[in-house]
């Protein structure tokens, strides 16, 4: 559908492991919500995608993270797996976002700059007392233009005070530094 909506595009079904192009190819690379959903690590995908992005390009990098609550509250209660192949109904890991940053300037990146949003999505998730209340707010609100302006502002402010705390995704910019480590 996007091929024949804009034919000058260049749309490729593919694996992010082992993109088909050449290496310093492109300025700018998006991995939205992509580098969680595998259990053997996203080490592929990073290389991979240093690879192909040019010196100086610019990678946009989000997925769900371990929140300060989650690594406060949860993690000392979440089960450590050690097996070879995912459990049942695997979907995603949230990941430490000190791990990613330290992970993708290994492979040649800089981190330039970090946002953290998704606190309604994070408290539906995670606090218990809120999930109700937070479902009801995510059902109705885009009954009204006045619902769906007051929703924008309320997320933008809770995002920006608890994104840290409470959110759901985190959002890295990087840049490609000028050579490939060995």
């Amino acid at each position: 559908m996007v091929q024949q909506a804009a034919p000058d595009l260049d749309i490729r079904l593919g694996d992010v492991r082992g993109i088909d192009l050449p290496s310093d190819s492109l300025a700018g690379y998006w991995s939205l919500g992509v580098i969680e959903h595998f259990w053997e690590g996203y080490e592929a995908i990073g290389r991979e995608g240093a690879r192909v992005l040019r010196p100086g390009g610019h990678l946009f990098l989000a997925f769900p993270f371990m929140n300060g609550h989650r690594q406060q509250r949860l993690a000392p209660r979440l089960p450590v797996w050690q097996a070879a192949e995912p459990p049942p109904g695997f979907y995603q890991f949230a990941l430490a976002v000190e791990g990613v940053v330290r992970d993708f300037e290994g492979w040649g990146f800089q981190l330039l700059a970090r946002s953290c949003s998704g606190v309604l999505f994070g408290w539906q998730d995670d606090v218990p007392a809120l999930q109700s209340p937070v479902r009801w707010w995510l059902k109705h609100r885009h009954g009204s233009r006045l619902g769906r302006i007051l929703h924008a502002g309320v997320t933008a402010g809770l995002d920006r005070l608890l994104g840290f705390w409470y959110g759901h995704t985190v959002l890295l910019v990087f840049r490609k530094l000028g050579c490939r480590p060995g």
